[in-house]
């Protein structure tokens, strides 16, 4: 029922051997990343997020993750996946501090974590992230994680529904919140 995006997103190409990266730009690099992606050259693009991310770079951290998660160039490996989102998410990534929630609601990767997950999802809403706004706006309709709170629900859809998110639309609907057209 929670929202589970499959966004992988940029990522960096490393096109030479070790020690190329930091003769590159970062940016260029990143932009080669994610051709090698698009191109489904899930090795190069491993290569490439694994030498930015180890450099601290958010965004390659949380698409090293991506990769983890679903097993592109490697194995599924969850508890990999979910340290590289914490190291995405430390550094205020939204995308990588909603997807570390839904690995807390859900126990991927390690312990369900309820009050963390809501916790994450607050932090990814309150930056605007649309989805982590419906996430957390369900957590409140239905008590999980914290008491039900309905006025909460309808605030947090509503914001994801601004934006566009159909499923908040659907959500506003169903527990008598005003339609956001």
């Amino acid at each position: 029922m929670i929202w589970i995006g499959r966004w992988v997103g940029s990522a960096l190409l490393i096109a030479g051997l070790a020690g190329s990266a930091a003769a590159q730009e970062p940016g260029r690099i990143f932009d080669e990343g994610v051709a090698a992606y698009e191109r489904q050259d899930y090795a190069a693009a491993w290569f490439s997020f694994w030498a930015l991310a180890q450099r601290g770079d958010a965004a390659a951290q949380f698409n090293l993750s991506r990769l983890y998660h679903f097993g592109h160039g490697v194995e599924v490996d969850l508890g990999e996946s979910r340290r590289w989102l914490e190291a995405a998410a430390r550094q205020g990534h939204a995308a990588a501090v909603f997807s570390l929630g839904q690995y807390y609601h859900l126990g991927l990767g390690g312990p369900v974590d309820l009050q963390a997950a809501r916790g994450l999802y607050e932090t990814a809403a309150e930056a605007g992230y649309a989805p982590a706004q419906f996430n957390l706006a369900l957590m409140h309709e239905t008590g999980t994680g914290a008491p039900r709170d309905l006025a909460a629900a309808r605030r947090w859809y509503t914001r994801a529904a601004e934006q566009r998110l159909e499923r908040a639309r659907e959500a506003l609907i169903r527990i008598g919140g005003a339609p956001i057209r």
